[in-house]
């Protein structure tokens, strides 16, 4: 997910472009932050990102969050929950993100 909100505008309005009419079929973005490094998710330009996904001006996506909180990686779902409680704070009800955690933790070969 390019970071701050205006870089994933510019993502989504190019997006728009190169695939036309079957845009609408989209109905959300998906992130493995699995092989990011700590504190990724809690930096503003992502907060940001992730804020506009909820917006009523932008589409209103939901976002796939891939995590790994296998033994030694469970701070990545602890700074999950820190990331939506920030992005959620004094946002109203209709432009909160909805959420979906994709893995846990995945067992194969570390991608979601």
């Amino acid at each position: 997910m390019p970071p701050g909100s205006s870089k994933l505008r510019t993502y989504h309005d190019q997006a728009i472009g190169r695939v036309g009419e079957s845009w609408g079929l989209v109905e959300g973005f998906r992130y493995v932050v699995q092989t990011e490094e700590e504190g990724m998710m809690l930096k503003l330009p992502f907060i940001h990102a992730f804020q506009w996904l909820g917006r009523k001006d932008s589409p209103k996506f939901s976002f796939d969050l891939c995590i790994d909180a296998r033994e030694g990686r469970e701070w990545q779902l602890l700074e999950a929950v820190k990331m939506i409680e920030k992005a959620h704070e004094d946002v109203g009800e209709s432009d909160k993100v909805t959420v979906l955690i994709v893995m846990l933790g995945n067992p194969g070969n570390g991608h979601c």
